[in-house]
C-alpha cells in the first residue's frame, strides 16, 4: 500500500496506522474487521477496539 501524507500530518498518521496494525494483530480482530459487510460496520468496529 502506498500513501502520500503531507509531512505535518506524518505523525498523526503514524499513530493511527500503527493502532490499526496492533488491532488487526490480534486474530479475532482481524477476523470481526474483515466479517464486515459496509464501511459504517468497519469504522464503528474498529472505534470500538480502539476506545
Amino acid at each position: 500500500m502506498l500513501i502520500a501524507i503531507n509531512e505535518d500530518e506524518r505523525s498523526i498518521i503514524h499513530d493511527m496506522f500503527d493502532n490499526f496494525i496492533v488491532l488487526l494483530l490480534e486474530k479475532d480482530n482481524a477476523l470481526n474487521m474483515t466479517g464486515c459487510n459496509t464501511y459504517k460496520e468497519f469504522v464503528d468496529d474498529m472505534v470500538e477496539y480502539i476506545c
